[in-house]
């Protein structure tokens, strides 16, 4: 099961993306600066396993015992259910936004290009969060407390980068040849295409494993 960030908090430089049941900002991907915290009632029902794999391969994570995550995640958590990210006061920016989803639809063309472009009032680029939730239109005579509910918890998910590698050393599957392997690989230099994907596993097992796509070529070390 995939995790929300309910689950996970959001802490300064995470990239969070949609979650794969968030419809309205489907592709969009975003870079945090600020922390949103996990709820404490969604951390305490995570399953062990879920604290061991899916953590795992969040950085912050991954040095932590599940013990030590499972405590992190509390002692940072709150007891107040359904917090959006437009409650918190982080700020944003955008990396990209996707296509045809709700915000293209309700920003239109322009919208979109400003926040991608980055706020001119801020070095980095990032938006306050709050001058985005005022970019969405309100519905006239809407009562919702909400004009927009696109940064729902539900909606986004912790986006993990970095998983690609030019060289690993361990147990990999290699799903072009259809074969299991042990040694040293290297990404092949003649195609960019080429990757190699590496997944830390929990301690007690391997360390880790890497899938590989298309060719590669054995090391000379291996």
């Amino acid at each position: 099961m995939e995790l929300r960030i309910s689950e996970t908090g959001i802490r300064d430089d995470d990239l969070i993306t949609s979650s794969s049941t968030g419809k309205q900002n489907k592709g969009a991907v975003i870079k945090i600066r600020g922390f949103y915290p996990p709820n404490k009632d969604r951390v305490n029902k995570l399953k062990e396993i879920e604290l061991r794999d899916q953590l795992n391969i969040i950085p912050f994570f991954r040095p932590m015992s599940v013990k030590e995550r499972k405590q992190w995640l509390l002692d940072h958590s709150t007891s107040v259910s359904d917090v959006y990210l437009d409650d918190v006061g982080v700020s944003l920016k955008f990396i990209q936004l996707g296509h045809k989803n709700f915000f293209t639809k309700q920003l239109g063309t322009d919208g979109v290009d400003k926040l991608i472009q980055g706020n001119p009032d801020d070095p980095e680029g990032y938006w306050p969060i709050d001058q985005v939730y005022n970019m969405f239109p309100k519905k006239p005579g809407s009562r919702a407390r909400k004009t927009t509910l696109i940064f729902r918890p539900g909606n986004w998910s912790i986006l993990v980068e970095n998983l690609t590698v030019s060289k690993y050393t361990g147990y990999y599957i290699d799903l072009t040849e259809h074969y299991y392997g042990e040694g040293t690989i290297e990404a092949s230099e003649k195609n960019e295409g080429k990757r190699i994907y590496e997944f830390p596993l929990p301690d007690n097992l391997i360390s880790s494993i890497a899938i590989v796509v298309d060719d590669i070529r054995l090391s000379d070390s291996a």
